[in-house]
């Protein structure tokens, strides 16, 4: 009976240090992790994969669940799969920035600083960027990608292994550092096509003074900016591919320096 009661212990314990890398990593990830989806449907999500990866899980050698060491183990769980959900969020962070800056060239942004219903300050183009980015995501498999990914991680470093190699906080500052140059990469193409529009507006108050370049300009602003942005969208979705593949490969460098 005793026997029994340790092994169901064990099992316990194996499935909590699972759930605390999935639920870290859901919390964070792209889409599953979006605020969209309800808090009830990502309990269930946890549980359901948390309860078939222990199921496919055998090569775990966990402490006893009745020992200070087990709950020790449960910070860096948490830690491991945040920080895994939390590098695949920051090219969608990119995205939005890339979205703001646009947004903020073209207008769209005054709109919703004087909105008075809105509950925080958002951004048209982002929302739009970032809706289209996570259709690109999955459509490529992402989330696959993810979840395999997931799987993955507990064969290289299973529970109980998780180590904090010299160089985990480099790897996740220099992804982070990122942001800004892909937000810019991304936006490039639209900011600069706008450049040249408010270029051309300023010679055209220069050349006809009569003409109202302010009414005039706002309006023509927002229609070359739509117009870049359609014309665009192929190197868009085509950078989307590219930051996408780029992230399975920084990834797997964060799980060697975990484990």
């Amino acid at each position: 009976m005793d026997l029994i009661l340790n092994q169901s212990l064990n099992e316990f314990g194996k499935l909590l240090l699972i759930m605390c890398r999935v639920g870290g990593l859901l919390v964070f990830a792209p889409v599953l992790g979006s605020p969209d989806v309800s808090r009830q449907v990502k309990a269930a999500l946890i549980l359901l994969i948390s309860l078939l990866l222990a199921a496919s899980t055998t090569n775990l050698a966990t402490p006893d669940i009745t020992t200070w060491l087990f709950y020790t183990l449960i910070p860096k769980e948490l830690t491991m799969g945040a920080m895994l959900g939390f590098a695949a969020g920051l090219i969608f962070a990119a995205v939005q920035y890339s979205g703001s800056m646009i947004g903020l060239e073209i207008g769209f942004r005054f709109g919703t600083l004087i909105d008075p219903q809105a509950d925080e300050e958002v951004s048209l183009v982002a929302q739009f960027q970032y809706l289209l980015a996570s259709l690109i995501f999955v459509i490529m498999g992402g989330h696959r990608w993810v979840l395999s990914g997931l799987a993955d991680s507990f064969q290289l470093v299973p529970p109980g292994a998780v180590r904090f190699m010299p160089g985990v906080e480099m790897q996740l500052l220099s992804m982070a550092a990122t942001i800004f140059v892909t937000a810019v990469q991304i936006s490039a193409p639209v900011l600069l096509s706008l450049l040249l529009s408010s270029f051309v507006l300023g010679i055209l108050s220069r050349t006809v003074p009569q003409l109202n370049i302010i009414n005039v300009g706002f309006i023509l602003k927002i229609l070359f900016g739509l117009f870049f942005m359609l014309v665009t969208m192929d190197y868009f979705g085509e950078f989307m591919v590219y930051l996408f593949n780029s992230y399975r490969r920084d990834v797997l460098v964060l799980w060697r320096l975990f484990s």
